[in-house]
């Protein structure tokens, strides 16, 4: 997909891959790790940042895991 990075000064498209959380877990599962949390970041409005859409859509996850 191509995406536009808007915190910086250039703002060119880039190909970026998206993945779903489907995908993640199955690629987790192939290599025998576990799933122990799941962190999806928010943005808040009490941050000094003008966030977009980030206070209602994270816009990464963290995944924790371990040995299966």
């Amino acid at each position: 997909m191509r995406i536009i990075v808007t915190d910086h000064a250039d703002s060119r498209p880039v190909e970026d891959i998206l993945w779903t959380d489907e995908a993640y877990r199955k690629v987790f599962d192939e290599a025998q790790l576990q799933l122990l949390k799941k962190h999806e970041p928010l943005a808040r409005e009490d941050e000094p940042y003008r966030w977009l859409s980030e206070v209602q859509i994270a816009p990464w996850a963290v995944y924790a895991l371990g040995v299966a």
